[in-house]
């Protein structure tokens, strides 16, 4: 939920992407309602999006030196997307989940998606979930022991 889906799409109400600018302490930005062609942009989204984006720009997104110590503090939030330097935050509302994607990269977007809680969509299993979901799997398989590394027979067993 944290990168766009345009299969999931129907479900996100739309999502912002920004910048912090060239000097670090702008915050330029665009919103992009769903691919789906239903429109939850309502006046009750619109001001629950405010409420969000006020909180986020008195921490997480006030500046680029704030995001990057945020991300840095929360080496959990780091997403599986390769680089290492993506991080993904959750906030829940009683209606809507927000994912927020940060970088610590300075030239590289930010992003917010916002998505109705009600939707299947989000019912499916993170990325996260999936990777932890398969390593457990590897650590609880029977482990068969390597050629020549038996255990001895006991005298009585000869």
């Amino acid at each position: 939920m944290f990168y766009r889906n345009d299969e999931d799409g129907s479900f996100c109400v739309g999502y912002l992407r920004g910048d912090f600018g060239e000097r670090g302490d702008e915050f330029r930005h665009n919103w992009f309602d769903n691919i789906s062609g239903a429109n939850r942009n309502t006046p009750e989204f619109k001001a629950e999006f405010q409420n969000v984006m006020e909180m986020l720009r008195g921490e997480i997104l006030k500046d680029y030196s704030s995001c990057a110590a945020y991300c840095q503090s929360h080496p959990e939030a780091k997403l599986p997307d390769g680089d290492g330097n993506r991080y993904g935050f959750k906030i829940e509302t009683e209606s809507r989940q927000y994912y927020v994607r940060c970088t610590t990269f300075r030239d590289d977007y930010f992003y917010v998606y916002a998505c109705d809680k009600a939707a299947p969509v989000l019912e499916k299993p993170s990325v996260m979930d999936e990777i932890k979901a398969a390593q457990k799997a590897q650590r609880e398989q029977p482990q068969t022991p390597k050629p020549g590394r038996g255990r001895k027979k006991s005298e009585t067993e000869l």
